[in-house]
């Protein structure tokens, strides 16, 4: 994983992503204390500033690689993005939403259970693979609609203490 300014980045190849957005936040550990067992709440936080630096929405999103630790955090994760309304993203997986001909689908590399999940280099391989679907160069299964051109990567830590959303913009 490269990391360099945009137009550096230009200079050198014409595979370029650009990190348009970043959001990070904290909930505390002891779940008991959380306000909401049901949902990621500092998630939907942290893809809240992500969407506003980047100046999207999730309408403009076109494939998301989310932390798919457990089955349940797969569909947190949804719901915390707004794809599916709370209560709702397990029935919309059911009902085959999310998949490859989806407007967002989810996971299109398989996911982390497709993988395996290398504590501590999880985010850092989500963003490969959200690089390489944005470059034209899918590990996994390419997205039905056409070319995308916004990803997002969405990983937790710690029982969702830590939660970021970095948004991915093809440049070129």
């Amino acid at each position: 994983l490269v990391l360099t300014p945009t137009d550096e980045a230009s200079s050198i190849t014409n595979k370029v992503v650009e990190i348009a957005g970043i959001g990070q936040t904290t909930e505390r550990l002891p779940e008991n204390v959380r306000p909401n067992m049901h949902e990621l709440t500092a998630g939907k936080l942290a893809i809240d500033k992500s969407f506003d630096e980047a100046g999207i929405t999730i309408e403009d999103v076109d494939f998301a690689e989310v932390h798919d630790c457990f089955t349940i955090n797969q569909i947190l994760s949804v719901e915390a993005l707004g794809l599916s309304k709370d209560g709702q993203g397990g029935w919309d997986f059911i009902d085959g939403k999310y998949a490859p001909d989806d407007d967002c689908p989810i996971n299109l590399s398989g996911g982390l259970k497709s993988k395996g999940h290398p504590v501590g280099a999880t985010g850092t391989s989500m963003h490969a693979l959200a690089y390489k679907q944005l470059v034209g160069e899918p590990i996994g299964v390419k997205p039905q609609k056409g070319q995308p051109e916004i990803g997002v990567v969405f990983n937790v830590g710690g029982s969702a203490v830590t939660n970021c959303l970095t948004t991915l913009k093809r440049i070129s």
